[in-house]
Order: C-alpha cells, then sequence, then structure tokens
C-alpha cells in the first residue's frame, strides 16, 4: 500500500496555477500584436491567426501520449519537461523571420502546452475526490481568470512600444519561473504509477473512457465551453480594434472588464462547491450562459450594437462559464479516477480540439453581429446538451475514489 502523499497543498497549487500561467499566456499574450505580425512578416491576418490553431492542434494531439505516460511515470517530471521546452520554443518564436517558420515553431511549442494541461489537471484529481476537484479547479480558475486578459492588455501595450516579439520573451520568462517552482515545490504526487508505460495501460485507460456514459456528458458540455471560450479569443480583439476603432493596448481594459465575469463565476463556484452536488453547479453555470446566449440574439433586432452591450453581454456569459467549467472538468475526471493522466488527456484532447475549431471559426467572422450570433448558437447547443444528457444528476455513489 503506498504511503500518503506528503505536500504542501499551497506549494502544489502555486505551480500548478504557474503553469496554467504559462499556457494561458501562449495562447493569448500575442493576439493583440496579430495584425503588427502580420505587417512585419509581410503576411496576411488570416495567416496569422494560424498561429493558435496550429498551438492547439499540437497540444491536443500530445495530450493522448503524455496522459497515460503521466499515468505510469507521474506528473512531477512532465511539468519540468513543459517549462524548459516551453522556454526555448518561447524564444525561438522571438526570433523568427517569417510566418512559416512561426507556425513550424508554434506547433512544437504546443507540445509543451499539453503537458502543463495533462499534468495540471492529474495533479489536482491525484490529490481530491470530486468535490475538493471541482474545489480546487474553480480556485484555480478564480487565480487564472484574470490572466488572459491582462495578458492580452500587456501583451497590447508590448507590441506598441517595443515589438510584438517581446510578448513571447515574457513567455520564455515565466517559463523559467515555472521550472524553478516545480523542482523545488512540486512533490510526485501519482502514487500508483507504473514506471513501465505499455500499449496495454494506454489502451485499457481510453477504452474505459470512451465507453464511460457519464464521460461522454462532461464531455460534450466542456467541448461547447471551449470552442466558444477560443472563438471569442480569437476574433473578439480584431473585430474590437477594426469595427470599434480600439486601439490594441486599449483593447485590454475591454477584454479584462469581459473577463472579470470568469473571476466572480469562479468564486461562486469555489464556493459553492463543498456541500453541493457539482451537477447542481453545472446546471446552473450552463443557464446563466445560456440567458446570455439569448440576449447574444439581440442584433437581430437591433443591429449593431453599441459598445456598451458588446462588453456587458460576453460578461454574463463568462459568469455561466466560470460556474460551469470546474464542474464539468471535476465531472469528467470523476468518470475513471484510477487513470486521471488519460481522462486529463482525452478531455484535453476534446477541449483543445474544440478551441482549435473555435479559433478557425474566428477567422471568418467579421463583424460584432457575426461574433455574437456564433456564441449565442453554442450556448444554445450547450443547454441542448445539458438537458437532454443528464436529466438527473448522475449517480457517482459507486465510482471508486481515492
Amino acid at each position: 500500500m503506498s504511503a500518503p502523499i506528503k505536500f504542501s497543498r499551497r506549494s502544489v497549487l502555486a505551480v500548478v496555477i504557474a503553469s496554467n500561467v504559462v499556457n494561458i499566456l501562449a495562447t493569448t499574450m500575442y493576439l493583440p500584436g496579430i495584425p503588427a505580425i502580420a505587417a512585419e512578416l509581410a503576411a496576411d491576418v488570416q495567416s496569422v491567426q494560424l498561429l493558435l490553431t496550429a498551438y492547439l492542434a499540437t497540444s491536443a494531439l500530445g495530450q493522448l501520449v503524455l496522459g497515460p505516460l503521466s499515468d505510469a511515470t507521474g506528473r512531477r517530471g512532465l511539468v519540468i519537461f513543459g517549462a524548459v521546452f516551453s522556454a526555448f520554443i518561447a524564444v525561438a518564436c522571438a526570433i523568427a523571420t517569417s510566418v512559416d517558420v512561426l507556425i513550424g515553431l508554434r506547433l512544437v511549442q504546443g507540445v509543451t502546452g499539453s503537458a502543463f494541461v495533462v499534468a495540471v489537471r492529474s495533479i489536482v484529481r491525484d490529490i481530491n475526490d470530486r468535490s475538493g476537484t471541482a474545489r480546487d479547479m474553480a480556485g484555480i480558475l478564480l487565480a487564472i481568470s484574470f490572466v488572459a486578459p491582462i495578458s492580452q492588455s500587456v501583451g497590447g501595450v508590448l507590441t506598441e512600444l517595443v515589438s510584438w516579439r517581446s510578448t513571447f520573451g515574457v513567455m520564455a520568462g515565466i517559463s523559467c519561473l515555472t521550472f524553478l517552482l516545480a523542482l523545488y515545490l512540486l512533490p510526485e504526487t501519482n502514487l500508483r504509477r507504473a514506471n513501465r508505460p505499455s500499449f496495454r495501460s494506454y489502451a485499457g485507460a481510453y477504452t474505459a473512457l470512451l465507453f464511460s456514459r457519464e464521460f461522454h456528458a462532461y464531455a460534450a458540455m466542456n467541448i461547447i465551453l471551449f470552442a466558444t471560450l477560443y472563438f471569442f479569443y480569437n476574433a473578439f480583439p480584431i473585430i474590437l480594434i477594426k469595427s470599434y476603432r480600439l486601439s490594441p493596448s486599449g483593447y485590454g481594459p475591454v477584454a479584462l472588464l469581459c473577463a472579470s465575469g470568469m473571476f466572480l463565476g469562479s468564486l461562486i463556484s469555489n464556493r459553492m462547491a463543498i456541500g453541493r452536488d457539482p451537477d447542481w453547479l453545472l446546471c446552473l453555470g450552463i443557464s446563466v450562459s445560456g440567458l446570455a446566449g439569448i440576449a447574444m440574439l439581440a442584433p437581430l433586432v437591433c443591429g449593431t450594437l453599441p459598445l456598451s452591450m458588446v462588453i456587458a453581454i460576453p460578461f454574463v456569459w463568462f459568469v455561466g462559464y466560470g460556474i460551469s467549467l470546474p464542474n464539468a472538468i471535476a465531472g469528467a475526471m470523476s468518470a475513471c479516477p484510477s487513470a486521471s493522466g488519460a481522462s486529463a488527456a482525452l478531455l484535453g484532447f476534446v477541449q483543445i480540439g474544440a478551441g482549435a475549431g473555435g479559433s478557425a471559426i474566428s477567422g471568418v467572422i467579421r463583424t460584432p453581429t457575426g461574433l455574437f450570433l456564433t456564441i449565442a448558437g453554442l450556448a444554445m447547443a450547450n443547454l441542448v446538451i445539458r438537458f437532454s444528457t443528464l436529466r438527473r444528476p448522475l449517480d457517482l455513489a459507486n465510482v471508486p475514489d481515492h
């Protein structure tokens, strides 16, 4: 029988949050600089938008390998690997001389992102039951909810004052800090590791998940949430800069105000997670996002919306997102607790695949009306999935836990 894990919860969560920050910087910090990248590298905006799609695509695929690998060999090494290679690739991106080279580097950088996604969720599941996982995931989302908009705000300022290349320099620095934190603060949390990964272990873990009704239901809702999020992040800055004449630095405060809804939603989920059915919280969050989706149909009646409405409606959607995402993740991660790495990998694969799809769709959206109608459609789809697949709370009482 394995000895209990000895760790400082604050230290472990600090490393987990730092790992999340690296991943968020890699997907958001350069976004306000997309027009500048296109101008300097003599490329069209649509080609530069592939930087996000490339990162998400290889991140999704990498998780399928690294998830079961972490079940067999542990989580700590995965975080250290991700931090080291993330720093090297970020430096290479900062000195890239063509958009094709930059896209190629982002494909490699996505693999390091997959290491962070798998390790973070697996570590949280290793040290918690389902309710605790929901609580800690909400706490992590609470801590990082402002990272994306702050990242874009800082990225916009750096692009104007220095260069878009400096944003990748910041990514490299944060990656180095994460490496040091993992090296000195992070213990190994996977006490079930076998140290010898095999095809049989990979196949067994994924087979169990692919035949799990619980995993299917929660994964479907995660897909909608992530497709909407990355669609918003990729399309929103370009639309506001072009349609509402905001500067790259002026976009940052708008994004920060919108995403403060995620902070509020995460706070609600974190405070209410213990002692309440996670499926109830999931239903609450998706319903709030659904109401925002209904409000997003306003352009059909009113035409182009004023900037105040363009900010207020996404704020409400982000509140629902902050409530529902931690509980949707916890539900999927609890479908097979003995294979947390594989669960995190398959969930991350479908999430990031959905994000890649959302970011690709954003390339053809040119107006605020198109943005809102797309998000409204996705929000309505999530409501349908929620109430058609989870008519009653799932009974996870008999699922083996730690």
